[in-house]
């Protein structure tokens, strides 16, 4: 027999309302698979054509459609509400869009450490960063890749002739 208490929490509308276990694992699911696609290119490229897989990484683009999709996505959100199926599709597909831009800065990140002639420490503190704060090291490479997606300012400096 279920107390009043268990009741009342299954009846919450704050607790139906919060992240799902699904919305997790889809983010979890995706960032797998792009872990397992680049260190299958990685490995590829060390075979017949050593350096060739940091060259190709640090000059990542997305491409041209995947700023209106993400605005697209928040206006359809904003629109429906995250409780209507149109509203958690597009919920699901900023979660996509937003982890493209985020190894978009990442790419961002490691163009400008090759660029300056910096360390590997650089790199190791960015990954130390995305494992023990992964809300605001995520979110700090989502908002580089949208600034360099917008701005293209790795194509400006190599113009200007600056490092």
């Amino acid at each position: 027999m279920r107390t009043s208490a268990a009741r009342s929490l299954t009846n919450c509308p704050k607790c139906s309302s919060s992240p799902s276990v699904q919305d997790h694992s889809l983010g979890a699911l995706l960032t797998a698979l792009l872990a397992m696609l680049m260190m299958a290119r990685w490995w590829q490229s060390s075979l017949y054509r050593p350096g060739a897989f940091g060259a190709e990484f640090r000059a990542l683009v997305l491409p041209l459609w995947a700023l209106p999709a993400l605005l697209a996505s928040a206006a359809v959100l904003a629109a429906s509400g995250s409780d209507t199926a149109p509203g958690q599709v597009a919920g699901d597909a900023i979660v996509v869009l937003m982890l493209s831009f985020a190894v978009q800065g990442l790419a961002v990140a490691h163009e400008r450490v090759a660029a300056i002639g910096g360390g590997r420490g650089w790199l190791v503190g960015l990954y130390l960063s995305l494992g023990l704060l992964p809300q605001i090291a995520s979110v700090a490479l989502a908002v580089a890749g949208l600034t360099d997606f917008v701005v293209d300012f790795r194509h400006l400096r190599r113009r200007a002739g600056t490092g």
